[in-house]
Parts: structure tokens; sequence; C-alpha cells
């Protein structure tokens, strides 16, 4: 048995609750990293897509993580590990997503829209991807070589597709 007694664990969630707002809550959470909404102001009363948006995650090759997805009201798709790719797309009664490929239930993906570069599979490079989640689309940036290449993911509404618009720039 734990020596922390449930009236003491009770006491000190009830603490931390209480101090953020005795300590005026943005500043205080914005010290620790967990603001994000601070310097805007204050959120509005009825959510936009610009209030609602993510920070910037920035991810590489082999972190855990849940990929960014979107639905609409006919189905859905995930963003993948690569600055254009999709998985995990369902329009029922059609759908894609994880597969066994091999024996003894080593596991695969299915990705589709995957990117070369100069004939190179670029998750393969393990360059890092920032991405950012908002409910009507996902926006993803990376750096390789000399190019800047982005993307914009969205489900249109009312619609089993999903687009994606990629960007390539020289810098």
């Amino acid at each position: 048995m734990s020596p922390i007694k449930r009236r003491d664990f009770l006491k000190t969630i009830s603490a931390a609750a209480v101090v953020p707002a005795v300590l005026k809550a943005e500043p205080f959470a914005d010290s620790l990293g967990f603001g994000g909404h601070a310097e805007k102001g204050p959120l509005p009363d009825i959510p936009t897509c610009d209030s609602m948006r993510s920070v910037v995650m920035t991810h590489k090759f082999g972190d855990l993580y849940a990929w960014p997805g979107l639905t609409n009201q006919w189905g859905c798709a995930q963003a993948a590990m690569d600055v254009v790719a999709v998985r995990s797309i369902a329009f029922p009664p059609y759908a894609q997503g994880e597969m066994n490929v091999a024996p003894l239930g080593a596991g695969g993906e299915l990705l589709t829209g995957v990117l070369y570069v100069d004939g190179e599979y670029f998750a393969s490079t393990k360059t890092p991807i920032e991405f950012v989640w908002q409910p009507d689309r996902i926006e993803r940036r990376t750096r390789y070589r000399d190019l800047e290449i982005t993307s914009i993911t969205i489900v249109p509404f009312k619609t089993m597709s999903v687009a994606v618009k990629v960007t390539v720039k020289n810098i």
C-alpha cells in the first residue's frame, strides 16, 4: 500500500486546481508552457477554426505520436509520418488501415500519397515534420535539402474523399 493516503491525495489535487486561479491562471500557465491562446486574447464565445488551432507539433520518424485526423459526416482520414501521405481512410463501406503483411504477425501499414524526393522515400530520411491541426484541415511543413515542402490536408464536406494540396519551394 502507498504511504500517501486518499485524503492527502485529494487535498493535493484540489490545491493544484485552485492555485492557478489564485495566481491569475493565464500567465502562470504560459510560464509552464501550457498556454497557447494568451497572446491572442480571450477565446471567443463561439469557437472558430483559428481559436481551436493546435500548437505546432514537431515530430520525427520513430516518435510515438497519435497522428492528427479529420472527419466529416461520412468518414475520416488521418495524417501520416510523411509531409503528404494519408492513412486510415474510412468512408463506410470502404476503409483502409493497418494491415498484416508478413507471417507471425509482423505489422505494416497502408499509406497513400507518400513522398519521394530524388527517388528517396521521404520518411526514410527521418526529417522532422511540423504538424498543425485545425478542425477543417491539417497543415504539415518540413525542410529537406534545399526545399521547403508544405501540405494542407482536408476531408471535404459531404464527400467521400480526402484532398492534399502540396507546395514545394526552393530555399
